[in-house]
């Protein structure tokens, strides 16, 4: 059970981290700095296989403490349950919950951060089209006005004259 709270707190650790490197996107988000976003991006990307690797331990110690304590699905309700029934991981299974609420809590403002992230650029990708859209327009007007070379031996002749 300590094993697992462990790889959670490092899991936490990581998802911290992802969301402090979220919130500082919001200036280059702000201020148009796609290049400097791409690589905060690529950190975060980072971040992420970090985290990945430390679920993929967390699901096999999940099963394996599951397995041992005869639980029929890991989930807050079946530790409690667990911890009744033996007094011994009572105060395990605590901090095991405690370390579920402070990843719930990051979790959450991770998403809320992302989804904020999320319509900024939607917003600002809409302006830039409509831009684009306007630069188009304006040259496709200016070709229709600009005066046509003349090209020699184009013209009609008439036969009949």
């Amino acid at each position: 059970m300590l094993a697992l709270r462990e790889l959670y707190l490092r899991q936490l650790a990581l998802y911290q981290e992802m969301l402090e490197s979220s919130e500082g996107n919001r200036h280059q988000i702000d201020n148009g700095e796609i290049e400097e976003l791409l690589i905060a991006l690529e950190g975060h990307r980072q971040l992420m296989e970090a985290a990945e690797t430390i679920q993929r331990q967390i699901d096999e110690l999940r099963d394996q403490l599951c397995a041992e304590l005869g639980m029929a699905q890991f989930s807050a309700s079946e530790l409690r349950r667990v911890s009744i029934a033996h007094r011994q991981l009572a105060a395990p299974v605590t901090e095991l919950l405690e370390v579920f609420d402070q990843l719930a809590a990051v979790l959450a403002q991770a998403l809320e951060v992302n989804q904020r992230d999320t319509n900024q650029l939607r917003l600002r990708a809409s302006r830039t089209a409509r831009s684009m859209g306007k630069v188009r327009r304006g040259r496709r007007v200016s070709k229709a006005y600009e005066a046509k070379a003349y090209v020699p031996g184009s013209h009609f002749l008439d036969k009949k004259r």
